[in-house]
């Protein structure tokens, strides 16, 4: 929005721009721009009704001397109670069209459509490529399609269940290994002879960081998430190996399931679009 509004001035009084699954409309007058984000299926009446009565409304407050002499928008932070009051008034789900008289303004904007901003005109603010046009009858022009930081925020998918449990698997038997790891280092100091090595006391423990790592790998949004995984697999199986003689074989396959697993839960969980919760 920020990038957008540096460039009002170059456009008519009344823009609209297509953003993916959303809109952003804008109205100049007074070289005051005003802008509004909704939702594609948002009436194109209803969005520039809101902007003209905020127009009216900021008229009404602050006359030019002031808006001249602000140099900050904090200048004009009271105004936001304003249009806190006409978001509401327009999200009302109670037939705000029967409610407000909109034929002036349907008519006009039905012989003098708004100016759809294509993307020569954003040319320096992250455009990617053009995309077909759904414009609710306001003109047929291509969209640009932004980059990631003009558009939505882009988010790690959430963990599911599928993924929480096997998480909680792997908890457990880092658990076990780490219970077991120590038991064996004591043992082996104990009964030199004819007991637990070290070794083996050791590479439980280890076991037990690795498979907490597996974990920590799958629930983090590092950027080397992936490769620590598959580092993290192969280290492990190698413990499992060693380790193979002192467990029951289902265990060791459990091992390796868990190992192979959560290697496979991380390297597939990826960004998903998280779009802001608004209507206009």
């Amino acid at each position: 929005m920020k990038l957008l509004a540096r460039k009002l001035r170059q456009f008519d009084d009344r823009c609209l721009l297509q953003v993916g699954k959303h809109s952003v409309c804008s109205v100049t007058s007074l070289d005051v721009g005003y802008l509004a984000l909704c939702e594609a299926s948002y009436s194109d009446v209803l969005v520039f009704g809101f902007l003209e009565e905020m127009l009216k409304q900021f008229i009404k407050l602050y006359d030019v001397p002031v808006v001249d002499r602000a140099t900050r928008p904090f200048a004009f932070i009271e105004f936001d109670k304003v249009i806190q009051s006409l978001r509401q008034k327009y999200n009302s789900k109670v037939g705000v069209v029967q409610r407000l008289n909109f034929g002036a303004l349907s008519e006009e904007l039905r012989l003098r459509p708004p100016s759809v901003i294509g993307k020569t005109d954003l040319e320096d603010l992250g455009v990617r490529h053009p995309v077909p046009d759904v414009t609710n009858g306001v003109g047929s022009a291509p969209h640009p399609v932004l980059t990631h930081s003009f558009r939505e925020e882009l988010v790690f998918a959430p963990l599911g269940c599928i993924n929480l449990f096997w998480i909680f698997v792997t908890v457990i038997l880092a658990s076990i290994n780490f219970y077991r790891g120590v038991i064996s280092i004591h043992l082996a100091n104990v009964f030199e002879i004819d007991g637990p090595t070290v070794s083996t006391g050791l590479s439980l423990v280890i076991e037990s960081f690795l498979q907490i790592s597996q974990a920590y790998f799958l629930a983090s949004t590092n950027q080397s998430r992936e490769f620590g995984s598959v580092a993290v697999a192969v280290i492990q199986f190698w413990c499992v190996v060693y380790l193979w003689s002192i467990r029951d074989p289902w265990m060791s396959i459990l091992h390796v399931v868990s190992a192979v697993i959560m290697t496979a839960l991380t390297l597939s969980r990826h960004y998903s679009v998280k779009a802001a919760k608004f209507c206009v």
